[in-house]
């Protein structure tokens, strides 16, 4: 059983992260996929144009679009040769104005230790500002 520590310190790892880059889906073959990985799987399997293109879109915060780059640059030639499909991939920056208070597991507002608000970033698209 994982102790507090071993607790703590993983909440810090994946509090860092955007939900995006967390690798939590797991499957039979063990194969583990983060949901940016879903996302690409599910675009691939619903979003298929005649042409063999799947596009998508991703909004996220500024301080997390480099890591969500990364990510799709070492994934995406490894979805796009399994599913056969070629991935048009747009981005855009999340407005800091429509975070929201991160919370602990009993719904208190989780604070940082210098007893400030810890704010995330929501699930939700804006798209006033396309990054390519």
């Amino acid at each position: 059983m994982p102790t507090d520590s071993d607790l703590a310190g993983l909440a810090a790892l994946y509090g860092s992260l955007p939900k995006a880059l967390l690798r939590f889906h797991a499957y039979d073959n063990d194969e583990r996929r983060t949901p940016l990985e879903e996302h690409l799987v599910e675009a691939a399997e619903y979003c298929r144009r005649g042409d063999g293109t799947a596009h998508l879109h991703f909004t996220v915060s500024p301080n997390h679009l480099d890591g969500l780059k990364e990510r799709v640059s070492a994934v995406r030639s490894v979805y796009e040769a399994r599913y056969n499909v070629t991935f048009v991939i747009t981005y855009s920056v999340q407005k800091p104005s429509t975070d929201t208070v991160a919370v602990n597991l009993d719904h208190s507002p989780f604070r940082l230790d210098d007893d400030s608000l810890l704010f995330r970033e929501p699930l939700c698209l804006n798209l006033s500002t396309i990054v390519h």
